[in-house]
């Protein structure tokens, strides 16, 4: 029994999940001054185990900002993008997440779009960044962080080049 448990943990640390966030899309709803909202503003984006082992989801987070200038040395989460459910991913799986966005962060997404001269440069760039911390079947923690950069013309997403901030 001791031997079959060894050899389990042993597969399992040369066969570890990979967890990583991918397709990170803005789905727009419907404004907010037109009421009853049946569409609410989200982002979504999939929570993926490119890894050979099964990854329990614990925790995470998606947080929003609009800046100016550059992104803080450490990470401002916002309490609001928690999510707490548990979720099984076996090697190859993946799971759509959804952060429903509040009236503020739909006037943060509106705006972008807009420049303050005329154009299509924005007068401030919004970030969505976050966490995903998951476990191995060994029980092993492992925390994967993200962050995408808005890119107002093309309405998409753009992985920002910030170990900080993007790393597995």
């Amino acid at each position: 029994m001791a031997a079959i448990d060894l050899s389990e943990k042993n597969f399992t640390a040369s066969h570890p999940p990979h967890i990583i966030v991918r397709r990170v899309s803005l789905d727009e709803g419907d404004r907010f001054f037109s009421q009853p909202v049946s569409r609410p503003w989200k982002i979504q984006y999939i929570i993926a185990n490119t890894g050979r082992g099964q990854a329990t989801v614990f925790d995470g987070n998606a947080t929003i900002i609009e800046t100016s200038g550059h992104l803080p040395a450490i990470p401002p989460f916002d309490d609001e993008g928690n999510f707490l459910n548990t979720v099984e991913l076996a090697a190859g799986q993946s799971t759509p997440h959804f952060l429903y966005l509040n009236q503020r962060d739909t006037v943060i997404f509106e705006s972008a779009t807009m420049s303050s001269d005329g154009g299509s440069t924005p007068r401030k760039l919004v970030y969505l960044f976050g966490y995903v911390q998951y476990r191995d079947a060994i029980g092993i923690v492992r925390r994967t962080a993200f962050c995408r950069r808005f890119e107002p013309v093309s309405r998409r997403f753009v992985a920002v080049d910030d170990g900080d901030y993007e790393y597995n």
